[in-house]
This record gives structure tokens, C-alpha cells and sequence, in this order.
């Protein structure tokens, strides 16, 4: 039988612990950004990734596999470079399944990988969205950690006072898309998950 996708109702502290566990653990030195993650899973962690024809067409990118050996990711994402920053974030969040969900994870039982897109549509709307929500915040917070993004936020001071003293010095939202342009490809992400980390993390710009 199939496991139920019912995740413990993590805080994102708590998540954010993970992650920076993650890196004391794994990443050295532990600042590096952008994080080579491909060779931290396969060179430190063990884990194999292995590509797959046709799962995005299957409406699936990655999948952590339930022996938590193994990643399966899409193949043509796999190798179109226009995607690395993408698929960066993909890898980071199965690792999150893996450091926050391995028992439900180990759990799930499944042939194919429309038996486990089924197996998804038969559950409960909002543990599936805490079951994704928390793989993608550990993902964010691995990728993006909070010292370096301040320090980087930091050094774009002129820029946000400038901003801030300007007729659009109230839209926030503005200032957050601008700064996440600018600092994405530092980081390796794409500038979505820089917003994302503006909008968890409550980072304010006075």
C-alpha cells in the first residue's frame, strides 16, 4: 500500500535549519554559491542521477526514487544548459523530500511514473501543497542562504536608497524584481526563487 503524502507541519525555521545543516555537512567551503550540486549529490552523497526520456511530457521534471539512492530526472533537462539554473533548483528540491520526507518517501510504492502521478491526484489538496511548499523552501534556503544574500543586498545599498527615495519608492514588489535580476546569476537561481526568498525570509529594504 501506498504511503499518504502527510508531512509534518515543519515551521520554515525549521527548514531553514535543515538546510544549513545540510551545507555545514556537505558543502566546503560552506559559502560556496553558486552551489555545485550535481557533484555534491553524486561525489558526497552517493546518490545516483539518473536521466529519463519523456518524463516532463509525463508532467514530472524529477523524482526522488523511494530507495532515497537515487534521483531521476528528465532528460532533455538534464541536458539543455539554458535550464542549469533550473535544474539546480529541481535537484535541491528532491533533496528536500529527501532530508525532510524520507520515511513518507520511502513509502510510496510504484511501477511507472503515472502510477505515481495517480497516486498524487488521489491525495488530500493540502498535505500535497506542505509536501511540495517544504521541498521547495529548503531548496530556496540551501541555494539562496540568508548571510550571503544580505551581504549581497549590502553591497546594492546606493541602488535601494536611490529606489526608495524615488516616485516608485512604495512598490516594494518593483524593488524585489529589480534586486532579484540583478542577483540571481550569483547565486545560480533563477530570479524567482530570489523573490521567493525576499517574500519567506521577510527581508525589508528601509
Amino acid at each position: 500500500m501506498n504511503a499518504n503524502l502527510v508531512p509534518e507541519r515543519l515551521t520554515w525555521p525549521a527548514i531553514w535549519y535543515k538546510a544549513e545543516e545540510f551545507r555545514q555537512r556537505y558543502v566546503d567551503p560552506v559559502d560556496t554559491i553558486p552551489l555545485p550540486i550535481e557533484k555534491i549529490i553524486e561525489t558526497k552523497m552517493g546518490l545516483e542521477i539518473r536521466p529519463i526520456v519523456g518524463m516532463k511530457s509525463a508532467g514530472i521534471e524529477a523524482l526522488l526514487l523511494n530507495d532515497l539512492r537515487s534521483i531521476i530526472v528528465d532528460n532533455d533537462a538534464y541536458l539543455d544548459e539554458r535550464l542549469e539554473n533550473r535544474f539546480r533548483f529541481t535537484l535541491a528540491h528532491e533533496l528536500g523530500h529527501l532530508m525532510l520526507h524520507p520515511d513518507i518517501t520511502k513509502g510510496l510504492r510504484y511501477r511507472t511514473i503515472r502510477d505515481y502521478i495517480n497516486h498524487r491526484l488521489g491525495q488530500n489538496t493540502e498535505d500535497l501543497d506542505w509536501f511540495e511548499r517544504q521541498a521547495s523552501e529548503f531548496a530556496g534556503r540551501l541555494l539562496v542562504p540568508r548571510v550571503q544574500l544580505d551581504n549581497f543586498l549590502q553591497l546594492e545599498r546606493d541602488r535601494i536608497e536611490i529606489y526608495l527615495k524615488s516616485p516608485y519608492g512604495s512598490n516594494v514588489e518593483m524593488l524585489q524584481v529589480s534586486l532579484s535580476r540583478i542577483l540571481c546569476d550569483k547565486f545560480g537561481v533563477s530570479d524567482k526563487v530570489i523573490q521567493r526568498r525576499f517574500i519567506s525570509e521577510k527581508i525589508r529594504f528601509e
